[in-house]
């Protein structure tokens, strides 16, 4: 069992998993999530990086709440943030929002993402990309059932899934007549 703590301002501060892992949060004084930092004693010994050593600092946080720019590395690269000890674990990740703050594009290391929306918000397409060359490695689409009735939307669900260069690999959702899913 997972156990949970807030801070005085009703904020999560502190996550206790059962392997030992505990994962701690940081405010800054607007309330904006900073640092989360995850520490896991009981990990490998002898200089192997343990993943659940870590440490995420969201550097540019906008006045809307939205993450621009998050670093995640270790105590050992930046001793200042006191948490993580994984070395292994350095990059930078930016991203990119719309108007109505969806999630366009994240570009960390070496690969970039893009995301694409229909008008219900929900996500239709997931890139792959080359950051240099802005080449395509590989593309997910989704697809989206919607049904009307009374002049508005009464389910938006899931119908399928599929890698573009690949109509075998993906799935199809089939939903019984109460809205649960089936397959």
């Amino acid at each position: 069992m997972v156990q949970f703590s807030w801070d005085a301002l009703g904020r999560r501060d502190l996550l206790v998993y059962p392997n030992g892992t505990n994962v701690t949060f940081a405010y800054d004084g607007d309330g904006q999530l900073r640092l989360v930092c995850g520490s896991h004693p009981g990990g490998p010994s002898g200089g192997i990086p343990d993943v659940f050593d870590f440490t995420f600092h969201n550097e540019s946080v906008g006045t809307d709440g939205l993450i621009y720019e998050t670093t995640t590395y270790s105590s050992s690269v930046d001793g200042s943030n006191g948490c993580g000890q994984n070395s292994t674990m350095l990059w930078v990740q930016e991203n990119t929002y719309d108007t109505r703050h969806q999630l366009m594009s994240q570009e960390q290391g070496g690969s970039g993402y893009a995301f694409d929306y229909d008008m219900s918000g929900n996500r239709t397409l997931y890139r792959r990309y080359s950051p240099v060359t802005q080449d395509t490695i590989w593309r997910q689409s989704y697809g989206y059932e919607h049904t009307v009735g009374a002049q508005q939307i009464q389910s938006n669900r899931i119908a399928q899934w599929r890698y573009d260069d690949s109509s075998t690999v993906g799935r199809d959702y089939i939903f019984d007549s109460n809205g649960g899913r089936l397959a």
